[in-house]
């Protein structure tokens, strides 16, 4: 029997795909062609009358599936026709979409996990838990966001075979590939302009309020969107990066809650744009931190963005005198760094190498990285947000660039 989906079923029923009929008629005359008399073959059929006259009229609470069954066989009519016929009432159709709307949200989304991101005011209420959902993501029905779920489910798991057992981490890259599809970058992409863009994007790292928005900016202009995302709780993952429309789209988390983090995260995709555009194309999307069966190479990724703003040499020169502030801020100027990327490479050496732990040390050097993306509009989880307003309110920071002479 073929899987019986509570969606298309009340859609087609609604919409006379399925025949509703009447079954108390039906079956008297099907009894009548067979010589027997209502009772008898309600005996027959070993159906009590007290339950079989409710299942006929459709006022049955809750009907036996086997009495069902033994209908549908005695009539030689299709079990969905008979379960259409009986979904007369308002009140069976209301159940029916309550059980629906339940079992959506259960199998969709992590319910305590978005109430404790204050995304839902609700745990327990399923008709607002849908109502909010929905209205984030911009549809009006179960249907609209299950149509746009089986296309993306086309676009970045079918590829890959993914098997995501954490909710939240599906949220967060559905909810970015809609803002991608809404905000369909209009500008044209190519490989060789963005190499010609890299160098010119290093110094403004040390521009810690507008650094990230003007490059951010200059990406959007060559074809690449940049979004940034409040981590979400068990997502676990610093960046990603997709093609949506042919286009590199990029999304860059605070997991780290680091200014330098930030900043490498967004190399560290680049990485994946100039590098690793058919593999991700292949696999759908690319999690910068998911483990993955995948030939993208992550270490590559995170020793480019590291040397991008701080090469081998330059670090051997200046680590016998990273605990002199001036030298190391004068030497940052040199070579067009803000001086917390120098202080982070001698973090990540001493970890690596001597396997000694600094994270705690030069904390004061390092910017708050919420200065850095906070006119890039970064995409929080709160109630009152929804996609549509987000795509809007990046719509007029990309449009700016759009709009100004190169």
């Amino acid at each position: 029997m073929d899987k019986l989906d509570i969606n298309k079923f009340l859609a087609n029923t609604f919409s006379n795909k399925i025949e509703q009929l009447d079954l108390e008629l039906l079956f008297k005359e099907k009894a009548k062609s067979y010589g027997l008399n209502f009772t008898q073959a309600g005996e027959l059929l070993n159906i009590e009358r007290k339950a079989l006259i409710p299942i006929l009229n459709g006022t049955a609470q809750n009907p036996s599936p086997v009495n069902l069954l033994k209908i549908s066989d005695f009539l030689e009519i299709d079990i969905k026709t008979v379960l259409a016929s009986l979904v007369k009432s308002s009140e069976s159709v209301s159940k029916l979409e309550q059980a629906r709307d339940a079992s959506f949200v259960a199998k969709n989304f992590d319910v305590d996990r978005l109430y404790s991101e204050g995304f839902l005011s609700s745990k327990k209420d399923t008709e607002k838990i849908l109502d909010r959902i929905l209205n984030f993501f911009g549809f009006t029905s179960v249907v609209e966001y299950l149509e746009f779920k089986d296309k993306i489910n086309l676009v970045l798991y079918s590829k890959s075979k993914r098997n995501f057992v954490d909710k939240m981490r599906n949220f967060s890259v559905e909810s970015a590939y809609r803002i991608f599809e809404l905000i369909s970058n209009p500008n044209q992409y190519k490989r060789e302009e963005l190499i010609e863009l890299l160098p010119k994007i290093k110094p403004y790292c040390q521009d810690i309020e507008k650094g990230l928005y003007t490059v951010c900016r200059a990406l959007f202009s060559h074809g690449i969107t940049v979004i940034f995302q409040k981590h979400l709780t068990t997502s676990q993952y610093r960046g990603a990066t997709f093609f949506v429309n042919g286009k590199p789209c990029i999304v860059i988390t605070d997991l780290r809650k680091n200014y330098v983090t930030i900043w490498f995260a967004l190399l560290h995709e680049l990485y994946h744009v100039l590098f690793d555009e058919e593999e991700i194309k292949r696999e759908g999307y690319h999690l910068t931190g998911e483990v993955q069966l995948t030939l993208v190479d992550e270490k590559a990724a995170d020793s480019f963005a590291s040397d991008f703003f701080v090469d081998d040499a330059e670090f051997r020169y200046i680590k016998p005198h990273i605990k002199s502030n001036l030298l190391v801020n004068n030497f940052a100027k040199k070579i067009r760094v803000h001086p917390a990327f120098i202080y982070s490479k001698f973090q990540f050496y001493m970890q690596d190498v001597e396997n000694k732990i600094y994270w705690g040390a030069f904390n004061q050097y390092f910017p708050d990285y919420k200065k850095a993306v906070s006119k890039l509009n970064p995409i929080s989880w709160r109630e009152d947000y929804s996609i549509l307003s987000i795509v809007e309110d990046l719509k007029q920071i990309f449009e700016i660039q759009i709009n100004e002479k190169n």
